[in-house]
């Protein structure tokens, strides 16, 4: 015959045992220490992870922002190299159209090229008898003509003739030629044709030539 069991007795006994349990490790200053000491350091925890939290916010918002400018710096810092070497770039085209300018430049200028014969004829030691050239306008406005090529398509190239006549001797002319067509100035030599000089010169010779020089007229 199986035994009843009496919740109640049972529930009783292990009560007491628990409170003994209880009143014993109350007693023991070990486990108070431990408990106290758990206790504080749970609070300390606690506490410490609330009061800190700003502070961590913040200096994770500081590494976010840091980390922000880095890339703006590095950003920065490839468009001013870009700028470098656009800044290099315009610097050598800038040569190049001075070139350009002086070869092919926007406006007659014949007295520029004039000035440029003499120069050659006061190097070689050679005598510039006369100059001559197309009327040129020099002040006011033409109405506009462009010339067409072959091809059928426009360019506003024009140019004017001029005609100047040296003397000197054969070296000295010959010089002459080989740097006026090195000069930058574009000149398309039509015609050129040596003679005596005048009487009295000696062995000197008359040089007399024929071209036409080349600007480019900008549309405005």
């Amino acid at each position: 015959m199986a035994t009843r069991v009496n919740p109640q007795r049972h529930h009783a006994r292990y009560s007491r045992y628990f409170r003994r349990l209880v009143d014993k490790y109350e007693r023991s200053p070990q486990v108070r220490t431990s408990i106290s000491l758990l206790l504080t350091l749970f609070a300390i925890s606690f506490f410490t992870i609330f009061a800190l939290r700003p502070t961590i916010i913040t200096i994770l918002d500081l590494f976010a922002n840091i980390r922000s400018q880095e890339e703006t710096l590095e950003k920065l810092d490839q468009k001013v190299a870009n700028l470098n070497k656009a800044q290099e770039v315009w610097r050598q085209e800038e040569k190049r159209r001075l070139l350009l300018g002086q070869a092919l430049p926007t406006e007659a200028e014949p007295d520029h090229y004039l000035r440029q014969i003499e120069g050659l004829t006061a190097r070689h030691g050679i005598a510039l008898h006369f100059f001559r050239m197309d009327k040129i306008l020099l002040l006011g406005e033409e109405e506009k003509q462009t010339t067409k090529k072959s091809t059928g398509s426009t360019t506003n190239t024009k140019s004017f003739k001029v005609v100047f006549s040296v003397s000197g001797d054969y070296s000295s002319l010959i010089s002459l030629l080989e740097e006026l067509e090195e000069l930058r100035r574009i000149i398309k030599i039509e015609s050129l044709s040596f003679g005596a000089g005048n009487e009295g010169q000696g062995e000197l010779l008359l040089l007399t030539i024929a071209g036409e020089v080349s600007y480019y007229e900008s549309d405005k």
